[in-house]
């Protein structure tokens, strides 16, 4: 007999919306069972049952084998899956706060894994400064009625705040002082994976080079691995000799 599904038990959390979009998808390709999918995949029923039930975060491995078999693209998939990583890390490093022996442990590990992503942001940056020197844009997007064109230097927080703001992605309307701070190494946003990637994808437009979903890919994965380290270090601190 086909398993049938459960409510999801966070139907409005982030894990909840995942697993109802699983869900959908699955209905979309004509509600094929999880038995049926599982042959398609190479899985098994009760894994991919789990990946749609909302109680616990999928691998990636079996999230896009999930996508691909109800024949919908993985590239968009893989990018939400990565993006939602990043969320729980970020909510877990927040509730473990309360539980360990102080917040300036979890503090810590931000601290250190934001100054990580931030050096190499920095160098990104300091290569567009010193490749690119000056710019001359179109009036800020921000403000159409402004008619005055202005010269940035090129690589500077305005300058790639306005290029991100000429065709706003996910990381919508982005302000210099946001870039500012991802670059100095502030935790909330350094480790703004959103915010990281469209810094990238400005610079990379400035220098007129390519901008790939492997790239996009590379910083979500980038910000979990710096995570997961500093969170070792400091276990690997704190645990008696």
């Amino acid at each position: 007999m086909p398993r049938s599904e459960r409510p999801l038990a966070e139907p409005h959390g982030e894990l909840g919306e995942f697993a109802l979009s699983l869900r959908e998808l699955r209905h979309r390709s004509g509600s094929p069972t999880y038995r049926e999918l599982a042959e398609m995949t190479g899985l098994s029923a009760s894994t991919l049952w789990k990946a749609a039930s909302g109680r616990q975060f999928p691998s990636l491995r079996v999230t896009l084998k999930f996508v691909e078999a109800c024949g919908e693209r993985t590239g968009p998939w893989r990018f939400r899956w990565m993006h939602l990583k990043v969320r729980l890390a970020t909510q877990a490093d927040r509730a473990g706060g309360s539980s360990r022996a102080g917040d300036a442990l979890v503090e810590d590990d931000s601290t250190r894994a934001a100054s990580a992503v931030a050096a190499e942001l920095r160098a990104i940056v300091n290569h567009v400064r010193q490749s690119v020197r000056v710019t001359t844009l179109a009036p800020s997007q921000l403000f159409p009625g402004r008619e005055r064109r202005r010269s940035r230097l090129a690589g500077s927080t305005r300058h790639l705040a306005d290029v991100i703001n000429a065709d706003p992605g996910p990381a919508g309307v982005v302000s210099h002082v946001q870039i500012a701070k991802a670059l100095t190494g502030d935790p909330r946003h350094s480790l703004d994976a959103v915010l990281v990637v469209a810094i990238v994808r400005a610079c990379h437009e400035v220098c007129g080079a390519s901008y790939t979903h492997a790239d996009e890919m590379h910083w979500f994965e980038r910000i979990v691995e710096v995570r997961t380290l500093s969170r070792s270090d400091s276990e690997a601190m704190d645990s008696p000799a």
